[in-house]
């Protein structure tokens, strides 16, 4: 008799999930407790663990309204890049770098621009950076720290270049 009723309150809890829109809940309160025909599923893998040091990727990227071409190399970011208000992108530079937490590195961009970056700190799920920004004249611009998720970037936008402005996405991987 228990048993039955055990069946009949995961059918009801499946139906009332299931309108609730959580699927995924329901799917595993219908299957009732793990047995050895039906194991429980394997638990999410924990982050890898943080090594030493942190690759700093600086792209250098023309935005400009002279044309509508995206440089298939920007394929990755196109759409975050379309969001700006510009048509044509291309990819003009690539420069990386090792961090360690505490260490800076400044990397000579487009125009006798530099920009500064340095790791502030990191862990499995973000690195900190501080990100200076400098003109050719050495006065700076832009003097920030930012949170980048681990293996993602965040963009910088507004240097003008040319009949454009640069973009550039820096990214942490580790």
């Amino acid at each position: 008799m228990s048993n039955t009723i055990a069946k009949i309150r995961r059918v009801f809890v499946l139906c009332a999930a299931m309108s609730l829109g959580m699927a995924p809940l329901a799917d595993a309160w219908a299957q009732g407790p793990p047995t050895a025909e039906r194991p429980a599923p394997p638990a999410e893998r924990p982050a890898p663990p943080v090594g030493q040091k942190v690759d700093i990727e600086v792209k250098v990227v023309y935005a400009t309204n002279s044309n509508d071409k995206m440089d298939p190399r920007l394929a990755p970011m196109a759409n975050q890049l379309k969001i700006l208000s510009f048509r044509g992108f291309e990819l003009i530079g690539t420069q990386t770098t090792s961090l360690s937490v505490g260490q800076e590195h400044t990397f000579t961009i487009e125009g006798g621009r530099r920009l500064t970056v340095e790791l502030v700190s990191k862990d499995d799920k973000k690195a900190t950076l501080r990100v200076k920004s400098f003109t050719s004249q050495s006065a700076q611009r832009i003097d920030t720290t930012v949170g980048v998720p681990r293996n993602r970037y965040f963009m910088l936008a507004g240097p003008a270049y040319r009949d454009g402005v640069l973009v550039l996405p820096v990214s942490a991987k580790y």
